[in-house]
């Protein structure tokens, strides 16, 4: 008897360990496609995703997502919708709305329920409906393709040491459309700052992309001649976005792009004497 005993702990034991584990978050699921209406992203799940792993865009304000918490407005009648203290359900015959709203209650599905203390007269229909954080949009920014600007230098591939060369780029304002958690977000993405490298240690910031050359918007002067120079720019991108057609709000966080290099070689002009004198 004992041995029996012995042998189907053993086999009990033995299931344990061989069964797969469960995670109670669920996974960090996304993917891209390009519509009609532009580059589309779309989050299948809560998770926190992790930062794009291709291309040289990168948040200024640090690669790692923000943590994602997830909320939703309920009705403060419904069973899901209790008191924290009590464990029952609230429901106040006092609280009323106009036509068209129903009193809820912010409750925190994600990472852990939690009930919140805030009150408010919401449009019928919202009940359960995720509501979109700033940093999930922002998460979402981080994933979109966004231009890696080219460098135009005039004269081109060769200046002269001392000169106003003209330097500008090609970048303007972007709409993007997403979906996240199944609803429709619309990013208005605008380039806000640009870092000029000029390949000889020096840099400046502007907030324009420069012009070309009869217009001396964005200029350099290179000290040395018989040098070359690699140049790039660095776009840091923000945005603003609207849920579901709703107000605009703004992205809280940056993404940067860096440009490829542009060769420029320094040269140094001989004036010489040409004609004849009379």
């Amino acid at each position: 008897m004992v041995a029996r005993l012995v042998a189907l702990l053993v086999t009990c034991a033995a299931s344990l360990a061989a069964a797969p584990s469960v995670s109670a978050e669920p996974s960090c699921h996304a993917g891209s496609n390009t519509t009609g209406e532009g580059n589309a992203f779309w989050v299948t799940s809560q998770a926190n995703c992790p930062p794009p792993t291709s291309g040289t865009s990168s948040a200024a304000n640090g690669d790692s997502p923000q943590p994602v918490e997830i909320w939703v407005w309920r009705p403060v009648c419904e069973k899901h919708s209790t008191d924290a203290t009590s464990g029952q359900g609230v429901c106040n015959a006092q609280m009323t709305c106009p036509p068209g709203k129903t009193m809820m209650r912010h409750t925190r599905i994600r990472p852990r329920p939690i009930i919140g203390t805030t009150l408010a007269c919401m449009p019928d229909g919202v009940a359960n409906q995720p509501e979109i954080s700033p940093g999930m949009v922002l998460n979402a920014l981080r994933r979109i393709p966004l231009p890696e600007a080219k460098t135009y230098a005039q004269p081109a591939h060769t200046t002269l040491v001392n000169l106003d060369t003209v330097l500008h780029t090609d970048a303007g304002d972007l709409d993007r459309t997403v979906r996240i958690l199944g609803q429709t977000v619309r990013l208005h993405i605008h380039p806000a700052t640009f870092r000029w490298s000029h390949g000889d240690g020096t840099s400046q910031i502007t907030h324009g992309p420069g012009e070309a050359y009869p217009a001396k918007t964005i200029t350099h002067r290179y000290a040395k001649a018989h040098t070359t120079a690699n140049l790039h720019v660095t776009i840091t991108w923000s945005a603003t976005y609207t849920v579901n057609g709703g107000p605009s709000s703004p992205v809280p966080g940056t993404v940067t792009t860096t440009g490829p290099t542009t060769t420029l070689h320094v040269a140094e002009a001989v004036p010489t004497l040409s004609g004849e004198r009379h």
